[in-house]
């Protein structure tokens, strides 16, 4: 530990070789030095189930994205994105051919079937700026 005086007051300053040590002494209390992971892995006791099938009771439709980040409506496609493939994903029409998508619980915008393209809605994750 380096010590810095900074007006008057002494204060201890923690540096890359006392974090070094530290991870150090933490892995020899565990006893895990030098081994490979498979030497100490064990598997998890809950057994994995999977996620649940998302469903949108609330909605007109329940469509699966295409490969190619398609949801097909009749013949008309509409472009939403690739991240969205093999997806169920809810439509409702709020008004005369206005469809909403929406995902889990995320509505992510508006489609029209004359344009057939995706208006999206503000990101629910984006930055949270609060007003001055």
């Amino acid at each position: 530990m380096r010590r810095s005086v900074i007006l008057g007051t002494v204060e201890e300053i923690p540096t890359k070789r006392d974090a070094e040590r530290e991870l150090w002494e933490r892995l020899q209390a565990l006893n895990v030095q030098m081994k490979c992971p498979a030497e100490i892995y064990q598997p998890s006791s809950r057994p994995y189930t999977g996620l649940p099938d998302i469903d949108y009771p609330f909605h007109d439709k329940t469509i699966v994205v295409t490969r190619c980040g398609r949801i097909c409506l009749g013949s008309k496609k509409i472009n939403l994105s690739q991240v969205f493939a093999g997806q169920a994903v809810g439509i409702k029409e709020v008004h005369d051919d206005i469809w909403l998508v929406s995902f889990m619980k995320y509505d992510l915008g508006y489609f029209d079937l004359e344009t057939r393209v995706l208006e999206p809605l503000e990101n629910p994750f984006g930055p949270k700026v609060s007003p001055m």
